[in-house]
């Protein structure tokens, strides 16, 4: 199975597409997120904002994983 960009709606910030790409490229988030505000920043917030704003909508949610645990009274 080819792997996808998707949004991670359990680990998002704002829309999820930048801990998307994070996973995507199995990396930390944070190095992600702090790229993107430097990206904001360096734009003039206008391009960056336009380009995440797009993501978000095109960008497919990620099914949620299921974080089974057994309770062992």
């Amino acid at each position: 199975m080819a792997k996808k960009v998707q949004r991670n709606k359990e680990t998002a910030v704002v829309g999820g597409v930048v801990g998307g790409l994070a996973h995507y490229f199995e990396q930390d988030p944070l190095l992600f997120r702090l790229g993107a505000v430097f990206a904001l920043i360096i734009s003039g917030v206008f391009p960056v904002l336009v380009m995440y704003v797009l993501a978000w909508y095109f960008v497919p949610v990620a099914t949620p994983t299921a974080n089974y645990t057994i309770d062992h009274e």
